[in-house]
């Protein structure tokens, strides 16, 4: 009897510490669907924290990284273009209120492309937490690209493959040479002559 009793307790016990643990997710990436390639720009993340409270002390705070990736699996190992400060992602607001919302300042790669851009709370899980494989979101997919519309929008990025806007206008100025050769030029220098 007391060997059932004591199994009971540390069974208990064990739920009762492991449910009091606190559980860090990243519940939303929010991400233009374009940037320009080699561009520093803010993305949107939110942190929830679930469960358990957090230590507290004097400035603790959780880290938080943002990924590219080729596949749709946000991991340590997928190029990092941002990391959150010191001042983002407090322990104290998480504990508060449950989740944090915070710019975090990305910089993305110069190699063009179409990548799937995430975020990890707690990426070297210094946090215990009741679920430590949680931590990451896909926030989808982003192109990086280099060519920018001038109209109708202006501002948008297009990417290898992207169909053109329709009042898509580009200008290209012609190069000396390109002048030279042409024939209205030939036709204005012998009236300059």
């Amino acid at each position: 009897m007391k060997r059932l009793l004591y199994s009971v307790f540390l069974f208990l016990s064990w739920n009762i510490a492991f449910a009091q643990l606190p559980d860090l997710t990243v519940s939303s990436v929010q991400n233009p669907s374009y940037v320009t390639a080699g561009q520093t720009r803010g993305i949107l993340v939110t942190v929830n924290r679930t469960g358990g409270q957090l230590p507290t002390a004097q400035g603790y705070y959780v880290v938080v990284k943002v990924y590219l990736s080729p596949d749709a699996t946000i991991t340590t190992s997928d190029l990092e273009i941002g990391t959150s400060t010191t001042s983002q992602f407090q322990v104290s607001t998480l504990n508060s209120s449950g989740s944090a919302t915070n710019d975090i300042s990305c910089n993305f790669p110069t190699s063009t492309g179409a990548y799937y851009i995430g975020a990890i709370a707690d990426p070297v899980n210094f946090w215990s937490e009741s679920n430590e494989s949680n931590n990451s979101l896909n926030g989808g997919i982003i192109n990086v690209s280099r060519i920018t519309v001038l109209q109708p929008n202006g501002g948008e990025n297009l990417y290898n493959g992207h169909d053109l806007p329709p009042n898509f206008r580009t200008e290209r100025k012609a190069s000396i040479l390109e002048k030279r050769r042409s024939p209205k030029w030939k036709q204005n220098k012998s009236e300059e002559e």
